[in-house]
């Protein structure tokens, strides 16, 4: 009875392994592909700008973490540094203006996608003249610093086209934006273009003059957030997390207001005071339900603004057409979440 029993018990186990190796054969690759996919990093870069640190927000709540991301913010000196790194392919997304999507358009094999417009600057980036310049005329013949290939570009040019000054009659003087500072403190610059934090730290320490800024519409500056055309068709669930966590940052910051500028300000290396302050400089359309981020009609206009005022930058030379670059950097745009 007990050698039958042995038996049976044998006819059975064995068809058992047989089921159980090949679970393993199938299951243990599927794990592994899982584990090597949860690990891999999205490398965002960005600069000091108040209007990106939501992202410094939703990392230290851990919202990026929650989603089962791992999220590295590359933090840069300037936006120059922010189109270098994507342009190199050392991170998949980054947090700029329009001009660097429009830039690396015209360069980069593989151009980039706008996949969300976090504000438009309504004052934030300014041109401050030496306190002995009062006004705009006042630049003629003076020498105005700013960062080349950035978004510096726009407002220079609003600002002296405002003022019916030629290029010729000024002396532009490109220089990285971490520089402009010491530049003007120095009086080796009649103005330059700049923003925060540069610009409320040299309004607080010197008695320089506010001669243009972005409100009003007289400039039309959006800041974005781009990804890489590769990582929109590879990881497309990760992107929808991604901006997941991004929009719970901003909700915090809508709920948990004064703690959330504690994290922001510190970030970004701002007092409180200054970090809220720039905001007012900006239209968060994150922060006003009721104002919609710019349609795809509207955003191609701003694109072929912004693209006129690169050309006629002289150490620019575009190639392509505005129109061009916004269909291909607008392919994956939409103004609702």
């Amino acid at each position: 009875m007990s050698v039958l029993g042995l038996g049976s018990f044998t006819m059975q186990f064995r068809p058992s392994w047989r089921i159980a190796w090949i679970l393993v054969a199938t299951v243990l690759p599927l794990l592994f592909a899982s584990c090597s996919r949860e690990v891999a990093p999205l490398h965002v870069a960005l600069n000091p700008w108040p209007g990106y640190a939501f992202l410094f927000l939703a990392q230290e709540r851990g919202y990026f973490a929650d989603e089962g991301l791992d999220v590295r913010l590359v933090e840069l000196l300037s936006l120059g540094d922010v189109r270098r790194a994507f342009e190199h392919r050392h991170v998949e997304i980054m947090a700029s203006s329009i001009v660097e999507p429009i830039l690396l358009a015209e360069s980069a094999k593989s151009a980039p996608r706008i996949i969300h417009i976090c504000d438009a600057s309504n004052g934030s980036d300014v041109l401050l003249g030496q306190p002995s310049v009062t006004s705009l005329n006042d630049l003629v013949g003076g020498r105005i610093g700013y960062e080349s290939m950035s978004v510096d570009v726009i407002g220079v040019y609003a600002a002296l086209q405002h003022a019916s000054i030629d290029v010729s009659q000024v002396t532009l003087v490109p220089m990285p934006q971490a520089e402009l500072a010491s530049a003007f403190r120095s009086g080796d610059l009649t103005a330059i273009q700049c923003y925060p934090p540069i610009s409320t730290q040299l309004t607080a320490q010197t008695n320089c003059t506010r001669l243009f800024d972005s409100s009003g519409n007289r400039t039309t500056v959006y800041d974005c957030l781009t990804a890489t055309h590769e990582v929109l068709q590879e990881r497309p669930e990760d992107i929808q997390k991604f901006m997941h966590a991004y929009h719970r940052a901003v909700q915090d910051y809508i709920a948990n207001r004064q703690e959330a500028i504690e994290i922001m300000s510190r970030r970004t290396g701002m007092s409180e005071e200054d970090f809220h302050g720039s905001l007012d400089g900006l239209i968060a359309y994150d922060l006003e339900p009721d104002r919609l981020p710019p349609d795809k009609p509207s955003m191609k206009a701003a694109v072929v603004r912004a693209h006129q005022a690169l050309d006629s930058s002289p150490d620019l030379e575009l190639s392509q057409t505005a129109e061009t670059i916004a269909e291909t950097i607008l392919e994956f745009y939409s103004p609702t979440p």
